[in-house]
């Protein structure tokens, strides 16, 4: 259950069990952006794509963890989460550079 209040007044997303005893993890500050997310999606009960892509990939991972723990999965198709292209390429640049250089440790190779 989301604290309607709290996320329309304060920018605060508490999440709390169905018994609403205690909440389901720590209260988080949120942003305009998730706010009009949240708000957007209570009102009407549509999840909005462009304003999910808006979304920083921290709050997708939070929003996507809370509508797991919600079991809406089902009525909420989410789209995958992908990292910025550039920064992989950068890493695997990187990687393959020390990989050429010798260092052949297991855990770079995997």
């Amino acid at each position: 259950m989301i604290h309607y209040p709290a996320v329309r007044d304060d920018l605060k997303l508490p999440i709390k069990y169905p018994t609403r005893s205690k909440n389901l993890g720590k209260v988080k500050v949120v942003s305009p952006e998730y706010r009009e997310l949240l708000m957007n999606m209570l009102e009407r009960g549509v999840l909005s794509d462009r304003m999910y892509d808006e979304l920083v990939n921290e709050e997708k991972e939070h929003f996507n963890q809370a509508v797991k723990a919600s079991g809406l999965m089902e009525t909420i198709k989410l789209k995958p989460i992908n990292e910025d292209k550039k920064d992989l390429v950068v890493r695997l640049k990187v990687l393959r550079g020390q990989f050429i250089a010798g260092n052949n440790a297991p855990t770079l190779i995997k």
